[in-house]
């Protein structure tokens, strides 16, 4: 008995055998086609974003305060390389205990992966495999030594994402062998553009590339205001200098795009003007990276050494210390914070020192010489070397019942006076040694020492600046 078969199409292509898992249908075959570049960018994709979230972090100390900043990094480190993102610096204590080497590699072998994919005649075909095979060998070791290593589910997320290359990697390394990648298309000016957009836009990271570039020094100084908790942690980010250092950064991510539009060289009328316009961004990059690098050396040596009184202005006030005499010494400077103006810091040019909460306020205090002259500023002080006596209040007209004395060192009370009586205190600084000046108070009126001399009602005292002892 014999039988036949129709198709319900005439024209149905016939079918035929083919390679395991390749579709024959041309529209098919173009879907797998693009699942395998996808494939192969998404290798690329997870080590960048990974070592990006790294280096930002190292080159803008002042992200730390980002929510569970270091939960994220902990989280990521399988796939970071400190060589790579930090200088060869751990930033969170897992990175201490781990080589990088694997983040690197991995890294290396994206960038392959993706290369050898989009030109495929370069080395044939079948190259693919070799970084593929590679990710994926490491990519399990790193797997491995976090599970076997202590705590693994700090590196949950980590682990995750390694898993996600591997499969992409394998997935791109098994169907170059099945299919034949088409070469990459001649460069069109548009390619490329979405991802310099989305560089330049999100602007940390080309500020970062900056400062790695031009402005080593004030990142270290950055760094220094880490410890700050009051005011001034984020000094650094001074708009003078960061707007540079983002220029050159986002100058540099144009570069290295005019480069890949470049690449590979060929012989047409487009490639001299794309080659023009890759020098005119070297050079423009290298001038504006020149004075970003000038206005961050500046920045940082202010950071380090001058005072913030003279450019920042505090809501409760600041008092400038007095510092020896060496060259390049850290100004010392009394910043007063709080809603009750009662907290006080002590900096070393912009680097917070230490914190005090005082008894009472010291700005703004109303304060008037034993002779009635009104004294200017809000805080109203005299440095005696290592001492510093303020006028201070606990009343609601802020006028001066206190007298306190702080260590300059680290702000700490050493003494403490006040009237017996519910008299105004007034006030003078006599003998001070950075010489008298009326306004503030330091007067000297033939005291041969120096005294801090205090009138409650009728009564005139004179207190040593150093103890507090009274002396009638």
């Amino acid at each position: 008995m014999t039988g036949t078969v129709g198709y319900a199409d005439p024209e149905a292509v016939a079918p035929s055998l083919a390679s395991f898992g390749v579709p024959v249908l041309p529209e098919a075959r173009e879907q797998l086609l693009t699942r395998v570049r996808t494939a192969v960018v998404l290798p690329l994709l997870v080590s960048l974003v990974v070592h990006l979230v790294f280096f930002v972090s190292y080159w803008l100390p002042e992200t730390d305060a980002f929510p569970a900043h270091d939960w994220w990094l902990t989280q990521l480190s399988p796939l970071a390389s400190e060589a790579v993102t930090s200088a060869g610096r751990a930033q969170v204590e897992v990175q201490a205990d781990q080589l990088g080497m694997g983040g690197e590699l991995l890294l290396l072998c994206a960038v392959a992966l993706l290369v050898l994919a989009r030109h495929p005649r370069r080395l044939g075909q079948r190259a693919v495999v070799v970084p593929a095979a590679l990710g994926t060998v490491v990519g399990l070791a790193v797997v491995a030594a976090v599970l076997v290593g202590p705590q693994p589910a700090e590196k949950a997320l980590g682990v995750l994402l390694v898993g996600v290359w591997v499969g992409a990697a394998a997935y791109a390394g098994v169907y170059s062998l099945l299919l034949d990648l088409d070469p990459s298309r001649r460069r069109r000016w548009r390619n490329g553009v979405p991802v310099l957009a989305a560089y330049v836009i999100v602007a940390p990271v080309p500020t970062a590339v900056g400062r790695a570039l031009f402005g080593h020094e004030l990142r270290e100084a950055a760094a220094a205001l880490r410890g700050n908790t009051e005011v001034l942690r984020l000094a650094a980010l001074n708009p003078g200098p960061t707007l540079l250092l983002y220029l050159s950064g986002v100058l540099v991510g144009v570069s290295v795009w005019l480069a890949y539009q470049c690449w590979p060289l060929r012989r047409d009328t487009t490639m001299l003007t794309r080659v023009g316009l890759l020098v005119l961004a070297l050079m423009t990059t290298a001038a504006v990276g020149s004075a970003a690098a000038g206005a961050a050396q500046r920045r940082a040596e202010q950071l380090r050494v001058e005072s913030p009184a003279r450019t920042v202005r505090f809501g409760c006030g600041s008092a400038q210390l007095e510092t020896g005499e060496r060259v390049g010494e850290p100004a010392r400077t009394l910043v007063i914070t709080g809603l009750t103006c009662r907290s006080v810091t002590t900096f070393e040019g912009y680097e917070q020192r230490s914190t005090q909460t005082l008894p009472d306020s010291i700005s703004p205090v109303t304060v008037r010489t034993p002779e009635g002259r009104r004294l200017t500023g809000r805080v109203v002080s005299a440095q005696y070397g290592d001492v510093l006596v303020l006028a201070a209040t606990s009343r609601l007209d802020t006028g001066a019942d206190q007298v306190l004395a702080l260590r300059v060192e680290d702000a700490s009370v050493l003494w403490h006076f006040s009237c017996a009586t519910s008299d105004r205190l007034r006030l003078r600084f006599a003998r001070v040694p950075g010489g008298d000046d009326p306004g503030r108070g330091h007067l000297t009126e033939g005291e041969r020492r120096p005294w801090v001399v205090a009138r409650c009602g009728d009564r005139t005292l004179r207190l040593d600046p150093a103890t507090g002892v009274t002396a009638g």
